[in-house]
């Protein structure tokens, strides 16, 4: 009764683990552009704004304290998201032959997300 129990079947279970596995990498790599710019503080705000996850603060909250406007604020996000799909897109050919496999690949690995 303890036990965890894991509802999805295991193909499910294997494509959602694939994708996260994927954007891991892709978010590490996007992670060390940052650094590598010395913007690690500016990655941390904006990375909170990347998967559409439930935050707290808006971007005219943020903003002041990165010294932006709410428009470049949500220019840097819409930037980050842009970047964020390419260095999905490069693991994904990774592992296909062809940029269209690529794109299937990514669709499946939206569909995976949203599971």
């Amino acid at each position: 009764g303890l036990e965890p129990v894991e509802l999805m079947d295991p193909a499910s279970l294997f494509e959602r683990r694939w994708a996260t596995t994927v954007v891991e990498r892709a978010l590490a790599e996007l992670e060390a552009e940052f650094s590598v710019r010395g913007q690690q503080a500016l990655f941390k705000e904006l990375s909170r704004f990347l998967l559409c996850e439930q935050v707290e603060e808006t971007y005219a909250d943020v903003a002041p304290r990165l010294g932006m406007t709410t428009a470049a604020m949500k220019m840097s996000v819409s930037r980050l998201r842009q970047r964020c799909r390419e260095l999905l897109k490069e693991q994904i050919l990774e592992t296909v032959s062809t940029a269209s496999e690529a794109e299937e690949e990514y669709g499946q690995l939206m569909a995976a997300l949203r599971k």
